[in-house]
């Protein structure tokens, strides 16, 4: 069952497929808890014989008093002919009780131990498996598709939600497959020891059942009702910051408290009818419980007094009752606080299987390319750009660059600048015309291969966590770099004009020293292809035109693309394309005749 139709499955199907992804681990848990059942059900036996025997005098146990007599007909066989065929010697119980009871202690504390640990190894893979998925469902997502998704729901799906599955997951997982197991193992184990008194706690405790599923319906519908109600109240504050001057001039106030009161007053309801409804329910169970409890002892004194049921055993049924009953609140607890991270994995996997989001196939392995491999030349044919098939922005462009060629692309806000160079990366589909590096038409599988030789710094830089060091050789990984690599990155940090020590962190760093940083990943890299979406706009005018000289020195062979406001970086231009709409057709033509560059200059 794949993740493409998840949105179509129940809960309860969805939170099983996520339990199945480690079958083998699963299967080494559940042999575990299969373990845990007897040795929890011996300890038991042993206790109840221990609290027994205080208040008499200890002398050889026989097997109907230790587990029933159902069960003693079970055990009876398989020690016949042997010194426990009728019971455990007195002899026996002072030499080996207490090792053998520590043990079953030990083993039963271990798996207990290993249980808890596995389950929550689990659910720590499976929220590093969500998490892989989110990324690398966003991260292959087309420029048009990219858009679409809201940053807080992904920063959401990432954080909150992938905690809330993951505890979630741990809780199912221990509510359905080793406490459900425990209770019905328990529920077996008081048939065993005897039916009547069963049946009698099953039949008053039927009630309290009924109690508890009426409440947690009831509560669950209240807390969806209030999270509704605050959410649409965080919105009404949220928006009246925004619209607080226009509030103050209208004087709307008394008008705006009234709304929020009238909201506030629905959550208040709505939570003092939860609180009423669990308070009721809690004392009403466990009424129930007392009363069930009361029938039980009375019913088992009658049985002790006429012979037909030893206090040994009664002492049993009532610590598995005990047991029992930690076990079904535990369960109820559990699975009554799973709505939250049902739905948070309802909306990871809805987005991962969201056929509306279109992927580019950036993550198709990369092919091994040539080390000796370079580009030479680029030429753009009768290009022309659009964000709406209706609206082109700039028609018939036309440029031919080469080696040592610096572009400079200008332009009012608006114009087209930056879905040009979306369009020349190939993150942005061609409306029309053609886009050829090296003679070669742009594809994805090109610009894979090409990847390593550019070098691209976006309006805002792309600075992540970490040294300066491993921002700078971006995309590369190196773990221990040698001397030459450190004085390398040295050097491109002086000609990006940035003194930092190589291994301090970015964090602190200025909006300035972020855009160094940038040009100093093209200095160390030495690409063969550099785009600059306005990559200058934090640095003053004295410290950008050096870092502009620095790149016709010491980059001279590469092909730049700028696009900048400022005059000064078009005196470094061996082209311009202006995409002011009165300059549109004359900066086309410019590439074909250098006069009309140098007058646009």
């Amino acid at each position: 069952m794949t993740s493409s139709n998840s949105k179509y499955l129940s809960s309860f199907q969805l939170w099983i497929q996520q339990i199945g992804i480690w079958p083998s681990q699963f299967f080494i848990f559940l042999i575990s808890v299969l373990i845990i059942i007897p040795l929890s059900l011996g300890l038991l036996c042993v206790t109840s014989f221990v609290i027994q025997t205080i208040n008499s005098t200890p002398t050889d146990l026989t097997w109907s008093r230790l587990l029933g007599e159902q069960l003693a007909l079970w055990i009876t066989p398989l020690v016949e002919g042997t010194r426990f065929e009728s019971s455990i010697p007195l002899s026996f119980q002072r030499e080996w009780f207490t090792i053998i009871f520590l043990i079953v202690a030990f083993v039963y504390g271990f798996l207990n131990f290993y249980n808890e640990y596995l389950i929550r190894h689990l659910g720590e893979k499976l929220a590093k498996k969500l998490r892989s998925e989110i990324a690398e469902k966003y991260l292959s997502l087309n420029y048009q598709s990219a858009k679409k998704v809201d940053a807080g729901l992904l920063s959401s799906m990432v954080g909150e939600d992938i905690r809330e599955t993951q505890q979630t997951f741990t809780r199912l997982v221990s509510s359905i497959i080793k406490d459900g197991l425990t209770t019905l193992i328990l529920l077996i184990w008081l048939v065993i020891l005897d039916v009547q008194l069963f049946t009698l706690f099953v039949t008053v405790l039927i009630p309290a059942g009924i109690v508890l599923r009426v409440t947690s319906k009831t509560l669950k519908k209240l807390s969806r009702q209030g999270l509704q109600f605050e959410s649409e109240l965080l919105s009404g504050i949220l928006e009246r910051m925004r619209g607080w001057q226009t509030i103050q001039v209208h004087k709307a106030i008394p008008y705006e408290i009234i709304k929020f009161n009238k909201i506030n007053d629905k959550i208040y309801h709505i939570w003092r009818r939860a609180t009423r409804a669990k308070t009721l329910g809690s004392p009403l169970v466990e009424w129930l419980g007392t009363i069930a409890g009361a029938f039980i002892i009375i019913a088992a004194m009658r049985k002790i007094s006429d012979g037909s049921l030893d206090s040994n055993i009664f002492i049993n049924f009532m610590l598995t009752v005990a047991l029992l009953s930690d076990k079904i609140n535990r369960m109820s607890s559990q699975l009554n606080s799973t709505r939250k991270g049902t739905d948070a994995l309802h909306r990871i996997k809805l987005f991962l299987s969201d056929q509306t989001l279109e992927s580019s196939n950036h993550l198709i392995e990369k092919k091994e390319e040539a080390l000796n491999f370079k580009i030479d030349s680029v030429q753009i044919k009768n290009l022309t750009i659009a964000n709406h098939p209706a609206r082109p922005l700039v028609e018939d462009i036309n440029v031919s660059l080469k080696k040592g060629s610096l572009l400079v692309v200008i332009g009012q806000s608006g114009a087209g600048k930056s879905t040009f160079i979306r369009t020349f990366l190939g993150i942005q589909t061609i409306y029309q015309g053609k886009i050829l590096i090296n003679n070669t038409d742009i594809s994805e599988e090109y610009y894979k291969k090409i990847a390593s030789k550019i070098c691209f710094i976006p309006q805002d830089p792309f600075i992540f966590s970490g040294s300066i060091f491993e921002n700078v050789i971006y995309p590369k990984k190196i773990s221990e770099p040698s001397a030459q690599e450190i004085s390398e990155i040295k050097k491109a940090l002086s000609l990006s004009l940035l003194e930092k020590d190589v291994f301090s962190d970015v964090s602190g760093l200025s909006g300035g020293e972020k855009q160094r940083l940038m040009f100093a990943r093209i200095f160390y890299n030495q690409p063969d292809l550099i785009i600059i979406d306005e990559g200058t706009s934090a640095l003053d005018n004295a410290n950008e035109i050096k870092i502009i000289e620095n790149l016709k020195t010491h980059v001279q062979n590469a092909i730049t693309i700028v696009i900048a406001h400022r005059p000064a970086i078009k005196e470094y231009a061996t082209d311009i394309l202006d995409f002011s709409p009165t300059k549109t057709s004359q900066a086309n033509k410019a590439f074909s005749d250098p006069s009309v560059t140098k007058e646009l200059i």
